[in-house]
């Protein structure tokens, strides 16, 4: 891994951190806390931990796989934007927080113990709604079948979300959809030798480079979303990164 894009990959983490430190100084970690915040940072935390991983997959010689995680990642940013471009935010981060407790609650191979504390937790996230909100949650619960995506109906698809996204990211969706659906261009994205197949991890200095600046960018913008959202102040550290990122993506052409 070039040092650069090495040192960049690390910047971005940096970012992205700040921001999570910045939000954990303030109330809303409390019971207070609003559930549009805590979504977002639940999803920042766990893009953080993708970005990461890309670049391990990289450096040990697993790059083309990578597609796979950047996919997820566009995902991530389909669930942010569900909750930023609703009218109803905390609603909306009560689903995204819910929407697995809910599908377990009733599981018979749960204990009757665990199931009280999923049940537990879900009552905890109602109780920080509004009326109106509650409400809402009451009826979701009760209506037991969940919509395959959690966002569901509200939002119809994660196409239609990424494109209220401030850049434009759909189209690496669109890309990237083939390999996280195991399709043959799986073969191809950030591999450096499509005529080879081997099982054994390989050197792809190109495909790694491409995977770690792409993997930085949506990471920026998951933390761009999670910083506008509550004000956390870094603004101008997302400009300078997304330069340097351009710059980097601009020496592969």
């Amino acid at each position: 891994m070039p040092e650069e894009v090495a040192n960049h990959h690390d910047a971005v983490i940096r970012y992205c951190s700040n921001l999570q430190q910045a939000f954990s100084a303030t109330e809303t970690l409390t019971l207070h806390a609003r559930l549009s915040s805590l979504a977002l940072a639940n999803i920042l935390y766990i893009a953080i931990l993708a970005h990461r991983g890309i670049r391990t997959l990289c450096e040990q010689g697993w790059s083309p796989v990578s597609s796979i995680i950047l996919r997820t990642m566009l995902d991530m940013g389909a669930n942010c934007m569900a909750v930023v471009k609703h009218s109803r935010p905390n609603y909306m981060g009560f689903k995204y927080l819910s929407s697995f407790h809910i599908k377990i609650a009733n599981e018979p191979t749960f204990s009757s113990e665990q199931r009280q504390e999923i049940h537990g937790k879900v009552e905890d996230y109602i109780a920080r709604l509004n009326t109106e909100d509650q409400a809402s949650a009451r009826k979701l619960i009760g209506h037991g079948k969940l919509k395959p995506y959690w966002f569901q109906p509200e939002f119809d698809s994660p196409k239609k979300l990424l494109k209220l996204a401030s850049v434009d990211i759909y189209p690496i969706y669109e890309l990237l959809s083939g390999p996280a659906h195991g399709g043959w261009s799986g073969q191809t994205v950030f591999n450096d030798d499509t005529q080879t197949q081997d099982i054994n991890p390989r050197a792809h200095p190109r495909g790694s480079i491409q995977a770690v600046t792409v993997s930085s960018r949506l990471l920026l913008e998951l933390g761009y979303t999670r910083d506008g959202w509550d004000n956390l102040g870094f603004v101008d550290e997302y400009k300078r990164l997304v330069e340097q990122n351009a710059r980097l993506s601009r020496l592969l052409l």
